[in-house]
């Protein structure tokens, strides 16, 4: 069974063969008018060729997405290449007042715009979240460590290390519901990204690592 990481990039490939189908074709990208139309027209190509990997009209235009992502570079080239199709048929056509092509481009310009506008402002909106939560993070970590002696010595070590854990579990548990794709990999002790780069390496978490075990093993005497 393909891991989350392949699964996606798998995704990814087929939605990005599925648009460049459609560029290709006059017939198909002559259809689309705005983002819906491009996202409709992906999930039957997609179901028909394949029905099994096919992603969800939903999953493709959900906000700040990879998947919405690759719809809107898709539309923007639509846009332009039935721009230059109508631009071809008017001049074929005589003399037309380039009033006459202007509709059908705005249309799909304005739905683009909206669509990137959007994004920005739903980004915008999560980012001022996030920065709050991570406020809100650092601050519960930081009465977490308390104010005791900043000289950790002798018998104090182990007290600070399991302070200090506490407190990076907690921020893992912040990153994990953050979609911000930060994961921390038990089975080799590594902090990755959803893509699977190693962000903190096993070396600089032994203590961590140690320290959940020892809780997991009932060895917690908290």
């Amino acid at each position: 069974m393909p891991s989350r990481k392949e699964l996606m990039l798998l995704r990814l490939k087929l939605l990005r063969d599925t648009v460049s189908k459609i560029e290709r074709s006059k017939k198909l990208y002559s259809k689309v008018k705005n983002l819906d139309h491009l996202a409709k027209m992906t999930v039957e190509i997609m179901t028909e060729d394949h029905a099994q990997d096919a992603i969800g009209y939903s999953t493709l235009l959900k906000h700040s997405g990879q998947y919405r992502g690759v719809l809107e570079e898709s539309l923007s080239k639509i846009s332009k290449l039935n721009a230059s199709s109508l631009s071809s048929r008017n001049k074929q056509h005589g003399n037309l007042s380039i009033l006459d092509s202007a509709p059908s481009n705005w249309v799909a310009e304005k739905a683009l715009l909206q669509c990137k506008i959007s994004n920005l402002n739903e980004k915008l909106t999560k980012s001022h979240q996030r920065n709050e939560q991570l406020e809100l993070t650092l601050a519960q970590i930081d009465q977490q460590l308390g104010n005791g002696n900043t000289n950790v010595t002798g018998n104090n070590t182990e007290n600070e290390t399991r302070k200090m854990c506490h407190a990076m579990a907690h921020l893992l548990d912040w990153l994990n519901s953050s979609d911000l794709g930060v994961i921390y990999e038990q089975n080799n002790n590594t902090i990755t990204d959803i893509y699977g780069e190693v962000i903190v390496n096993s070396q600089y978490l032994t203590p961590y690592f140690d320290w959940q075990s020892s809780r997991e093993h009932g060895g917690n005497n908290e």
